[in-house]
């Protein structure tokens, strides 16, 4: 395994400048521009309405925004990890169709599920008529209806449709995880969700989760409607209410470290990760298949907030179209249609783009500084000690080429412990002697990207490897006799 024994050798600081990293900063200012302004535009007097704001409106701004993402959290992760683990584990009537199902509420702008739900419960709505024709009620005071226009339900609608950023990164942690893993768990005759499946997907749980937060402290159109005086409904009231751009930007400086902490909160979920596995062989978890009852019971709890977060949406709009509420089509739609269509393509193409030549620059062309802007993570203070990407280490033998370690990617932060799990003959010691460069001489083929203390070492030699080995990294062998190798 490796180890941190110091801070001495390649892991020095070192400011090396290219056109790569140079056009990489200018179109990472770019976009921290807008940022950058607000916190010019908090700059500026705000004469008594500050301290006033401060003292009167500003922590019930705050508490609200801290209650509704509290509430949307709950609501996302009930339906997106409870959603993620039957669609992975369970074999039901329909399972395949809805684990794409599943990502439809996502499509769904919010401020639009907020009116057709209000427009759904409110007093005159289908609901509360059909109640009031069942059960005999003439009026609002023979009944209580709950109030759509609420917190409790910002937070339902805000959650059904933000939870695919849950059920997607919980998914894919579900499908990750090697059978191997569960397996041990059934052994122990222990609950392989709660022992051994949630615990492995916490990390990706909770990375799923600062995005739905960062959504939810952004969100206006629903809070707006709902009348839910938060951070973000105060700065557009103070700003075009009281026609106070430094105040308004204050409040929104407010916002940001709220992001800033949801982004730490992500980083911090992605470097606890404790497990890699490197086994060929390890395959995912068969399905479970189920009683009868049972399977249409886990199709029931797939089916809940698909039918929340977009059959009812949906409905409701194509029920104003059947009604002959909706515009007649004609030019000016089409060409708004046109226009939203160009715009999101324009947008996702300038975002992959963007991505990608950043991703490229901060991994092949830059040093950790770079790396660490591109990212936008400044509220990390060092690079990772250990980054491999994409090793690949595969013998050639007369019976053809042997893939002891193929395509393993992990990262170990310092101050982290970092176990592999894989059966015997997986490539767990073959990776290791990988990344120490303690490989035979010949008929071997070593690629792939080794990041130690934001170093590329995977093209050192052996000399260059020797200042390495002992004061920075250290491998103890399994052979007891060569347990004391100086190496």
């Amino acid at each position: 395994m490796v180890s941190h024994a110091g801070t001495a050798g390649i892991g020095k600081f070192r400011l090396r400048v290219s056109s790569w990293a140079v056009a990489s900063l200018a179109l990472t200012l770019v976009f921290l521009a807008p940022i950058l302004s607000v916190f010019v535009a908090a700059a500026g007097d705000t004469g008594d309405l500050w301290p006033h704001l401060f003292e009167t409106v500003l922590p019930r701004y705050i508490a609200n925004t801290l209650v509704l993402m509290a509430g949307v959290a709950c609501v996302s992760l009930l339906f997106g990890v409870s959603t993620a683990w039957l669609v992975t584990r369970y074999a039901f009537p329909g399972r395949r169709a809805l684990e794409w199902m599943l990502l439809l509420p996502a499509a769904v702008p919010t401020y639009l599920i907020a009116y057709t739900y209000t427009d759904f419960l409110e007093y005159a709505g289908p609901v509360q008529q059909i109640l009031r024709e069942v059960f005999g009620w003439e009026s609002a005071r023979d009944y209580r209806f709950p109030e759509i226009r609420s917190m409790g339900g910002a937070t339902l609608v805000l959650g059904a449709v933000l939870y695919p950023y849950v059920y997607m990164m919980a998914r894919a942690a579900f499908m990750l995880t090697p059978a191997s893993l569960y397996e041990v768990g059934m052994l122990a005759r222990r609950s392989v969700f709660l022992t051994v499946g949630l615990p492995l997907a916490r990390p990706a749980i909770v990375a799923g989760l600062a995005l739905v937060m960062m959504e939810t402290i952004s969100e206006f159109g629903v809070v707006e409607y709902f009348a839910i005086e938060t951070i973000t409904l105060g700065i557009f009231n103070v700003w075009l209410g009281m026609n106070s751009l430094p105040a308004a930007a204050k409040i929104a400086s407010v916002c940001f470290l709220f992001i800033i902490a949801l982004l730490a909160i992500e980083i911090l979920a992605r470097s606890r990760r404790r497990f890699i596995n490197t086994s060929r062989k390890a395959a995912p978890l068969p399905l479970q298949h189920l009683p009868r009852g049972r399977a249409y019971l886990c199709l029931a709890a797939c089916l809940v907030p698909i039918v929340i977060g977009f059959v009812v949406p949906v409905g409701v709009l194509l029920n104003f179209v059947l009604r002959g509420y909706s515009l007649d089509f004609d030019a000016a739609q089409l060409s708004a249609a046109w226009h939203s269509i160009s715009l999101a393509v324009s947008v996702a193409v300038l975002i992959i783009a963007t991505a990608s030549f950043l991703g490229f620059v901060a991994q092949y062309q830059a040093g950790t500084w770079l790396r660490r802007i591109t990212a936008v993570e400044s509220v990390h203070e060092v690079a990772p000690l250990l980054e491999v990407t994409d090793l690949r280490t595969h013998f050639l033998t007369p019976r053809g080429r042997v893939r002891a370690v193929d395509g393993v990617t992990l990262t170990l932060e310092r101050g982290r412990t970092l176990g592999i799990v894989g059966e015997s003959g997986s490539g767990k010691t073959v990776l290791s002697r990988s990344i120490m460069g303690l490989l035979p001489k010949s008929n071997v083929e070593r690629t792939g990207s080794i990041r130690y203390d934001g170093e590329e070492i995977s093209g050192y030699s052996q000399s260059e490897m020797q200042s390495v080995w002992g004061p920075e990294m250290a491998m103890v062998f399994q052979d007891p006799m060569t347990s004391l190798n100086p190496v």
